[in-house]
């Protein structure tokens, strides 16, 4: 059914208004066409008819694809008809200013809102369509129920489009007794919509479809899964469609372009030409001879095992790269992502732990394709990075227009809030936004997952008690989405033992034993515990033996796994006259700006003369660029250790050494939820040294496995893999996206804006007061154009975070100006010392900095 049939469009009916470049009103048949466009548009993006074909049959239940074409007819439908409660007279009367609904008026329908009368529009008519199927053609009863439930998910979904997802309880009470869809059903049954719509069109009422999804809701994990997939795929579709079509109207602006990776070759191409890949592939693994010495013969042979095992078994969907810290991984996760892309996929996604390892690995990307253009197709999407802008382009001689007044704001804002970008550079909670949040911003990149390739670099970062959900997830969303994964860590945990099935699982590397029991990885660095077997040993003994070793010249890192402690430590040893070398700290206290400086520091600066030592917390682990000679680590993961171990001589060309302590319990720190760090799990136990020793740690993840199949794959409570795929068969969008939280969300934290002057690395310097004026002017004097709003926001945010700091939240704090959220004190210089933040002063006003 069209439109055209089953509503009443004698009056005129409106669907947007102040539009820039259009004096009409928009109608809804306007906005529908545009819509259905942009559907047709994004349908033919890379592997998104596929993603339909493969969830079609195991969500009807029927193998021989009989109903294909219902199916995708039915999706079709919610973009057609998703915003035809817009003949709502309430909403033509007071949105639209229509004054041809002026006497219209239905009793039922007092209420502006125009989602739900679309959402009854909807299922009646494909209620009706299902119910003449089976008049035509019998359909089996089970595969009847599920149609059903294709269609009111359907019908949930138009019902939410201008709202999160919350759960598909929300749609059964709905259609029972005294919910919004019975009260239209009741309504329509009495002839009361006639002046605007035909039908109702159906022989049953909808309260009939209580039982039937309740009966629909027990089914095969498969299609649990293909059912949650399908929902915020189609709801992600379904915002995309109705934002392009809308911006459209509204700014003359069409997207024809959504991110895909069209000039794949020439990406390849310009990566193959890199310095690094010219020095690769002059190298040849058959007949390379080893002197025993090089570490970049390892390297080289790793890359070439890794080309040569994607390249059998490129049609798999997860691929594991395990490689020794200090390996390249980087590099061959740029070389097989970009293999992969090339395969006919269309969007390449790397994610990180942290914010400030995707601004790290955006620098190395810039790096590695320093004088070509094609870093310009990759974004970086997270919450501290501006929007990147869309600038207009000079049709004669091809220049970019810089200025603010001529950028396309609309289409940036469009491209951020849809991942529109070929190459993206994130985080893991980015990422999970997507994947499991259930704010509305948070899906409309979900159909971006269509096609891509995601790399997932660190996975030992996230929290174990979700391996499980995590790796079931990732696998069927690979076979519903045609995605690829590629997860890289040098401590790779075999996630698929967890979900029991290794289907579409493959190890890029083989014989990982030629690489990590190498003497050259494997002897990198000498471990020693004679710390951690001291009886007496505390804070003070510590210090003596960091003393004795400062004397000898070298780069020395320590971490702490208690902030506390290591702003303790780094106060004594910079105060301590006696000692000669450069004496810096690196914590989760530090933005981007003291990050930047240090690492640059150290990579750059010789310290033979000095010695250098850098006070750390966590931050230092994964990832983190820099080469230090003796290393200090309190203990907590083997996961910790090992990356800790990866900043120790990282090319092996002298001798390193780590110190391994226990000072602080890592209960604290990483929770009791988190089994690994048992002390049967750590460095305490004899077993587990010699497994960091040989880097054995297939037998230290099989052991803590072990307890979370004991702890939670088995469980019946509501921690139970059980319940999860429970959940997700129910549509428990609110619940799924709790669970899958990577990080948990404490009230008790308060962002405080310090205002001072500083200066970057490029020279520019920034005055934090003004910065917060003009924060606070574009807020309360906002452009008229949303979209300009919007990305002129974000560009000032990310420079706000220069000089924000996250406190515990404390109402006594002494502040000068408030926005939202984010306290302002004036003369924030006070609070710093040596052009580093001085906690303690902060803390005499009150506020109490997280212990993270």
């Amino acid at each position: 059914m069209e439109l055209m049939e089953v509503l009443d469009f004698t009056n005129p009916v409106y669907a947007h208004t102040d539009s820039k470049v259009y004096e009409e009103r928009e109608t809804l048949q306007e906005h529908t066409q545009r819509c259905q466009k942009y559907f047709s548009r994004l349908l033919e993006k890379e592997k998104m008819q596929d993603a339909f074909e493969t969830m079609e049959p195991v969500l009807s239940g029927d193998t021989a694809k009989e109903y294909r074409d219902w199916f995708l007819q039915a999706v079709r439908d919610v973009i057609t008809f998703h915003d035809a409660g817009k003949i709502n007279p309430v909403f033509q009367q007071k949105a639209m200013k229509n004054k041809a609904f002026e006497n219209i008026h239905i009793p039922q329908l007092h209420e502006q809102n125009h989602s739900v009368l679309s959402a009854y529009i909807y299922l009646d008519c494909q209620m009706a369509c299902l119910e003449q199927m089976h008049k035509t053609t019998p359909i089996d009863q089970g595969k009847r129920i599920y149609l059903y439930e294709i269609v009111c998910i359907n019908a949930y979904l138009i019902m939410k489009h201008h709202s999160d997802l919350d759960s598909f309880d929300a749609f059964l009470n709905a259609i029972q007794a005294g919910g919004k869809l019975y009260n239209i059903d009741q309504a329509m049954q009495q002839k009361s919509f006639r002046q605007l719509y035909r039908g109702k069109y159906s022989q049953m009422p909808v309260s009939k479809y209580v039982d039937i999804l309740e009966r629909a809701k027990t089914g095969p994990k498969a299609r649990s899964f293909a059912k949650y997939t399908y929902a915020r795929l189609v709801f992600s579709l379904l915002t995309a469609c109705d934002y392009y079509a809308t911006n459209e109207y509204t700014t003359g602006t069409e997207i024809k372009q959504f991110g895909s990776v069209r000039e794949i070759n020439d990406l390849r191409e310009t990566f193959e030409k890199t310095q690094r890949m010219r020095e690769i592939r002059t190298f040849c693994p058959e007949d390379a001879a080893d002197d025993k010495t090089d570490i970049n013969y390892l390297r080289n042979m790793l890359f070439y095992e890794a080309e040569r095992n994607l390249a059998d078994h490129a049609d798999e969907d997860i691929f594991y790269l395990e490689a020794p810290t200090g390996c390249g991984k980087s590099n061959v996760g740029f070389h097989c992502s970009f293999f992969l892309a090339q395969k006919g996929m269309g969007k390449i996604m790397y994610v990180y732990p942290f914010n400030n390892l995707v601004e790290q690995n955006k620098v190395s990307l810039e790096e590695l394709f320093q004088g070509s253009n094609i870093f310009e197709k990759a974004a970086v999407v997270n919450s501290v990075t501006p929007i990147k802008r869309d600038v207009k382009t000079d049709k004669e001689n091809g220049e970019f227009e810089e200025n603010w007044a001529e950028c396309n704001w609309s289409k940036s804002l469009l491209d951020r809030q849809f991942l529109n970008y070929p190459i993206i550079l994130t985080t893991h909670v980015s990422l999970f936004q997507t994947m499991f949040g259930t704010q509305r911003e948070a899906l409309f990149g979900f159909h971006q997952l269509v096609g891509s390739v995601i790399v997932l670099d660190e996975i030992q970062s996230y929290k174990n008690a979700i391996w499980t959900e995590i790796m079931m997830s990732l696998q069927y969303f690979c076979k519903y989405l045609h995605c690829k994964v590629l997860i890289m860590s040098a401590t790779l945990p075999d996630l698929a033992v967890l979900t029991g099935t290794h289907e579409g699982v493959r190890r890029l590397i083989q014989n990982r034993a030629f690489y990590f029991n190498d003497k050259r990885f494997q002897d990198r660095v000498r471990i020693s515990y004679e710390l951690l077997h001291r009886e007496d040993f505390d804070e003070e003994a510590l210090y003596a033996h960091v003393k004795a070793q400062a004397g000898e010249k070298k780069k020395i890192l320590i971490e702490f796994i208690q902030k506390e402690m290591a702003y303790r430590f780094f106060d004594r040893l910079k105060s301590d006259e006696e000692i000669d070398a450069v004496v810096e700290r690196m914590t989760g206290d530090d933005n981007c700006v003291d990050r930047e400086r240090i690492l640059r520091c150290i990579k750059t600066q010789k310290f033979e003369q000095t010695g250098y030592i850098l006070i750390a917390t966590q931050v230092v682990e994964a990832g983190v660029d820099i080469d230090m000679d003796i290393g200090y680590k309190d203990i907590s993961t083997l996961d910790s250790e090992e990356q800790f171990m990866g900043r120790i001589n990282r090319n092996a060309k002298r001798e390193g050494i780590v110190y391994f302590f226990d000072l602080f319990s890592a209960k604290r720190i990483y929770g009791e939820n988190d089994y690994r760090i048992s002390e049967t799990f750590t460095l305490k136990n004899e077993v587990m040294q010699q497994v960091l020793k040989e880097k054995n740690f297939s037998q230290y993840y099989e052991q803590v496995m072990r307890v979370i199949r004991k702890n939670r794959n088995v469980s019946s409570d509501a921690e139970g893999i059980d319940a999860f795929v429970n959940e997700t068969g129910a549509l428990g969008f609110r619940k799924i996206s709790a669970k899958m939280r990577l990080i948990e969300e404490n009230d008790w934290r308060m962002s405080v804006f310090l205002a001072r002057t500083i200066v970057l690395s490029d020279g520019e310097t920034v005055d934090g007061q003004d910065l917060w004026n003009r924060y606070k002017e574009l807020l309360m004097y906002p452009p008229k154009d949303y979209a300009q709003f919007r990305v002129q926001l974000s560009e000032i945010s990310s420079k706000l975070n220069l000089f924000i700091y996250q406190i515990k939240k404390n109402s006594n704090i002494a502040y000068s100006d408030r926005v939202g959220e984010i306290y302002c004190i004036e003369n924030g210089e006070e609070y710093f010392s040596d052009g580093r933040l001085d906690k303690r002063k902060l803390e005499k006003e009150g506020g109490l900095f997280i212990e993270i």
